[in-house]
């Protein structure tokens, strides 16, 4: 029987005529056996581009490489699915110019090694609907692969509506719990706009050691802003800021996330920043710090509307964040407060709240816990800055008083300084400083005038 050599993938086979027969009827036989791609099923190996389209629910999009990306132009909406179909997929969205409405599912967690880029052009909006599934969990619902949403600049727009939830993982039912979930979004260069808590990038998951946690990462790179409206909001994850971040809140903004050994959660700087990051606050809405705060040197913040309320237990801040991020303390924020924004201080516990610098031209309020100054605290014309004296400073024997504002550097005294509290007759300490300059407007309690020293300043009351 005559042999012919043949070559199948690659390798080198011998065979008899009749064998090499039953060779390819089985081949076409399991090849007849593989389910053809659904008829609504398309991969998405490179750029595909839809104009002023809607995207019906039946269709699905499978990301094949590094550089899938669905494109839209004009005004389009997306109902169907969008996930990654090979290991290490690109799950991109571009909305080049125009808006899109995405109402579908979107998973850049599917095959377990996606990746997710949201790509937002100048004057373009990617918005989320109410019936949007963004999902990024891997299997064990402890890590997620993360999202970048990248824009052009401010007039980049991602917005989610106040109807769109994150969180799907099933939670609290454990015997349900499945990996879909938001918790993951670096936004660079573009604006965010939320509307309701439960559209913030945290969910209800699992952490390394096996417990249950409410963990999310939120960080703004480059130059980008967040609009806080409709409602106010909380966030417990990490709030992390590398580069000038503007946050405009129309209603308020509460941090509540703390450091512990299951969720890793601070407000503050994120890695090592290209230059001074800068968080600048605007809104009539408060900004109020609950959580854990942890600032690389140096990290501004300007107050330029509205109040930030500094809520923290500043002492204690996390059971193991100073041992890990022992170059973030609250040593190294300075604040800037602008005529029409309002600081204040007024942590749980009198425990001393520490900057790096203080500088006002508009409103300071200390209460019920003393304020140190590691540099220069600066109180300019226009400003208002009002001191709660507690009776622990009045000067009395041995007994070591309690300054309510300690400066290292120099204090300069301008506007109106306003001092508040109950206080009997007597001497009390207001201020400690390497040195005094200027002259304030003070408004005192009745039969009470301010004495300065060399380096300090006291409260007289005859």
């Amino acid at each position: 029987m005559n042999k012919k050599e043949f070559t199948l993938k690659g390798r080198a086979f011998s065979s008899s005529a009749p064998a090499l027969i039953l060779l390819i009827a089985l081949g076409a036989l399991q090849a007849s056996s593989e389910p053809p791609p659904r008829q609504n099923q398309h991969t998405v190996k490179g750029l595909k581009v839809f104009e002023n389209s809607i995207l019906a629910p039946e269709l699905e999009f499978l990301a094949s490489s590094r550089k899938s990306l669905l494109a839209f132009k004009g005004k389009s909406t997306f109902l169907g699915s969008y996930g990654g179909g090979a290991f290490g997929a690109n799950v991109g969205l571009s909305v080049v110019e125009g808006t899109l409405l995405f109402n579908g599912s979107y998973n850049a967690a599917r095959s377990g090694g996606d990746k997710g880029n949201w790509m937002i052009g100048g004057n373009s909006t990617l918005s989320f609907g109410p019936q949007a599934q963004v999902n990024q969990q891997m299997k064990s619902m402890i890590m997620a692969r993360p999202i970048f949403a990248i824009g052009r600049g401010k007039s980049s727009i991602l917005e989610f509506d106040p109807r769109f939830k994150a969180d799907h993982m099933g939670w609290p039912d454990l015997e349900k719990m499945t990996n879909n979930g938001f918790s993951v979004l670096y936004v660079q260069d573009a604006t965010m706009v939320t509307h309701h808590t439960q559209s913030l990038p945290s969910v209800h998951k699992f952490s390394g050691n096996g417990n249950h946690t409410h963990h999310g990462v939120l960080v703004f790179k480059n130059k980008s802003k967040w609009e806080v409206k409709s409602s106010h909001q909380i966030y417990d994850g990490v709030l992390a800021f590398h580069g000038p971040t503007e946050i405009m809140t129309d209603k308020d903004l509460l941090f509540i996330g703390h450091y512990f050994e299951d969720s890793h959660c601070y407000f503050g700087s994120w890695g090592n920043p290209m230059g001074p990051p800068e968080l600048i606050k605007t809104g009539t809405g408060r900004l109020v710090l609950m959580g854990t705060q942890l600032y690389a040197d140096p990290f501004v913040m300007r107050v330029r509307e509205g109040m930030v309320a500094f809520r923290t237990q500043t002492a204690h801040p996390g059971q193991f964040a100073l041992a890990k991020h022992p170059d973030k303390s609250w040593d190294h924020l300075r604040v800037n407060v602008e005529k029409q924004g309002t600081v204040l201080f007024h942590p749980p516990l009198r425990l001393p709240t520490i900057l790096k610098s203080l500088d006002s031209s508009g409103k300071v309020v200390v209460m019920d816990s003393p304020l140190t100054v590691r540099g220069d605290m600066s109180l300019h014309k226009g400003s208002t800055f009002q001191i709660k004296v507690g009776r622990e400073a009045k000067e009395m024997g041995k007994k070591a008083p309690q300054f309510p504002i300690k400066v290292e550097g120099d204090m300069k005294l301008g506007g109106r300084v306003e001092i508040l509290g109950k206080l009997k007759k007597g001497r009390y300490l207001l201020a400690r400083a390497s040195s005094f300059k200027g002259e304030a407007n003070w408004v005192l309690p009745e039969g009470s005038r301010v004495e300065k020293g060399k380096d300090t300043l006291r409260l007289i009351i005859d």
